[in-house]
This record gives structure tokens, sequence and C-alpha cells, in this order.
């Protein structure tokens, strides 16, 4: 087993270690793995309760596994040996679906931390990160065989439609924002993504032939973003949009929040805010290491560990590839909104779900905004309805779509029944 006389290793640790060979194998073929190494030699281990180590290593493209106390590890991955079972379950409870959950919400005593070499840490995240996803798989003896790369079953033929729309920008001047559309319902459906990405987040729904015979669906990507050059406009008015419901996810949630308090200026007949609540405090975030750091590689990790355990692999890599894909500073800024930014504690109250229906949905693995949160928001708006998405972290629109669709069509079945009855 690798360890030195005298010392102690974590009972659980023996468990993991005993599935070494297939570990190593499945780690040393992974094609994502040997894409994201960056440092040749690289050492990390996890640290228990006991005196032992589980130490990975990599060495000329080749990892081991081993048990052993201290070494030369650069970095230490510390969690009480309770808290690496539950990561390590065959279905993880929230936040533990992600070391980078753990860290962030429970790392606030120390118990939950990161030792070493804080910048050796940042720069090879996504190798321990897949490194432990790999890990999981075989100590749950899931498929170990070639990853299923395919999304939900999708048509031949994409029915999503994008163009640009010119718009007049104070700061900019004259640019393009980048915009698509879906379906030809009656209903005109506004959906905004989440902080730090883009619209692509919605494509997987937007061919939903149900949710395109009963909607007409828009999605932008906003200023910045994606594919929209720098600029701010309200895209409503800009794409002549009348009477549409709008629905979105994280920073976009906020932002429905926001515009059902000026909904009659904006001409719109309800909201769908998801992964949304009032207030969000950035005290115990990880984000701010991203900007130190290779951020297309870092602001993909850390949210990576927000969506639900059992996110198919496809769908949790264009995530990633979606966060890695945006500008420079465009995911930070928009965090500047998303925590503190917006505080609407003393304003949502003031709703008016008579003429702007509130629907909030919330995943249950989000530990960014909380089911709890969005519920006791939902609470303080009069006539509003709050659902749990099981299973479902915080990008339900893109982790599960199938999933995801029921809910949005109660939400608009909620919208639509209460617009009748005015």
């Amino acid at each position: 087993m690798d360890r030195s006389p005298g010392s102690t290793a974590s009972t659980f640790f023996r468990q993991l270690i005993q599935s070494r060979d297939i570990t190593q194998q499945l780690v040393n073929h992974d094609q994502e793995i040997k894409v994201a190494i960056i440092d040749d030699d690289f050492h990390f281990a996890l640290q228990s309760d006991g005196g032992e180590k589980l130490h990975v290593k990599l060495h000329d493209g080749m990892f081991t596994l081993s048990l052993g106390p201290c070494s030369d590890e650069s970095v230490t991955l510390v969690a009480p040996e309770a808290e690496w079972q539950k990561f390590f379950s065959p279905l993880p409870p929230p936040p533990y679906q992600s070391f980078w959950g753990m860290l962030r919400v429970l790392g606030h005593d120390g118990r939950i931390r990161v030792g070493g070499d804080p910048a050796s840490f940042a720069k090879n995240a996504r190798v321990w990160r897949l490194v432990l996803d790999k890990m999981k798989q075989v100590f749950n003896d899931k498929n170990t065989g070639p990853p299923n790369t395919n999304l939900e079953e999708e048509p031949e033929v994409d029915a999503v439609v994008g163009r640009y729309v010119w718009i007049n920008s104070e700061y900019f001047g004259k640019c393009k924002m980048f915009v698509e559309s879906s379906g030809n319902g009656q209903q005109a459906l506004l959906l905004l993504h989440t902080a730090g990405a883009d619209s692509r987040q919605y494509h997987s729904i937007m061919n939903d032939k149900e949710l395109q015979k009963r909607t007409t669906m828009f999605a932008f990507d906003m200023p910045g973003h994606g594919r929209s050059y720098p600029g701010h406009k309200m895209i409503i008015s800009q794409l002549g949009i009348k009477d549409c419901i709008v629905s979105g996810a994280s920073m976009a949630g906020h932002v429905c929040l926001a515009v059902a308090l000026r909904a009659t200026e904006l001409g719109v007949v309800g909201v769908i805010p998801c992964e949304a609540c009032d207030y969000v405090s950035s005290s115990g975030t990880l984000y701010g290491i991203a900007s130190s750091n290779n951020e297309s590689v870092m602001n993909a990790e850390i949210v990576s560990g927000l969506s639900g355990p059992s996110t198919l692999p496809a769908h949790q890599k264009m995530i990633w590839w979606g966060y890695s894909s945006q500008a420079a500073g465009i995911f930070a800024g928009d965090l500047c909104f998303y925590f503190e930014g917006w505080d609407g504690r003393d304003r949502v109250a003031s709703i008016d779900t008579t003429i702007c229906p509130v629907y909030m949905l919330t995943g249950e693995y989000d530990y960014s905004c909380t089911p709890a949160a969005s519920r006791a928001t939902a609470a303080k708006i009069p006539g509003a309805v709050f659902t749990e998405m099981k299973g479902m972290g915080h990008f339900p629109a893109a982790e599960d779509p199938s999933g995801f669709l029921p809910h949005l069509f109660r939400g608009l079945d909620f919208i639509q029944n209460a617009s009748v009855k005015r």
C-alpha cells in the first residue's frame, strides 16, 4: 500500500486506493486530461484525518496514485474523512458535487481548505478536478468506457437562427448585438443567459418542438459577451418585442426580478427567474483567483462545480466551453452585479404580480443562490410561486434541458393563466 512504518492512513483512502490500477489506466488514457496538462511534473494530494495522504503524481505524462506521508506535493486538498465520503458518494448531497462547492460553502472554518502553493492550485485546476472526477467514477463503479460526448437528442437541422442587430451605445457608439430566435408561437419568450456566458446555453430548449409551437423565443448575447460587440442597450425595445415573458438564470434571474419592478414600462407580462434571489453576498467566494490566472480555464473550472451531479458529460463540457470562450474581464464585471450589485431586499415586495406574475425556479444543487434563498425571496413577493428543481444545479437549461422543460412549461402556464384572469 506504499505506507511507511508507524504512519496511519484514512480508512476511506484505503478503500479509494484499492481501485488504483483501474483509476490510473482511466486517467492516463483520458484525452481531456492530456489536453489539460500544463506542468509535466505535477503532484497533488488528498488529506484527511489520518497521517498519510492519497498522492496523485504526474511525471513524464503518466499519473500514479499512492498512499504515503507528506512528500513533495505542491497542492493538498484537505477535508475531514466524513466530508470526502460525501464527495465520493454515488449521489452526493449539495454542495459535495464538487470540491469547489465544498470550499465555497464549508471552507470558512478551515477544515476544508487548500494547502501548498496557491499558484500551482490555480494553474493545474483543470487537471486535479478531472482526476477527482475519474476517481469518483471508478469508486462508484460507473461506466469507465469512452465518455458519452453526445448532447441530448436534437434535430439534424437546427432550428435556431442567429443574426446581428445594430444598436447605438452611448460609450461605444454604433455596435452590433448578436440575437438568436426560434419558434413561431403566439407568446414571445426572451431568454437571458448567466453571468460570463452567452445564449448558446439555450440552444437545446430552443430546438424543442412543443416550445417552438407555443412561443417565439429570442436569446441574445449580452454586450461584450459571446458574439456581441461591447455596448449597452435595451434589447426588448430594439427587437420590437411586445408582451413578452422573460426568463433567465443566475445574474439573469436577478435581472428578471428587476424587470418585474418595471414590467409595464418594458412591456413584460411575466417573469420566470431561475437561480435568483433578492441578494447574494460576495463573502467567501473564490472568483477573485481567476483574475490573476488564466481566466479561460479558471472561470470555467470554478463554475463547473455548480452543475448537478447527474449532468451528462456532454452538457457539462458545453457549459465549461461557454465560460472558457468569453473575453477577459467579462465574467468579473458580471459578478459585480450578481454579488451585492443587485440588492432587491427592500424592493421585491413591491412587485405587482397582478401585472407581472412571478414564477421562480432554483436547482437543488445550486450552492451559489440556494433554494432556501430563492424560496425566501418568493415569500416576500405577494402572489409569487417558487419550485425547487430536484437534481439540478445553477444552469438548468444547459445541464438538463429535458428535465428543465417541464418546469418552464409550468411557469408559462402559470403566467398565461394569470393573464386570462386579469
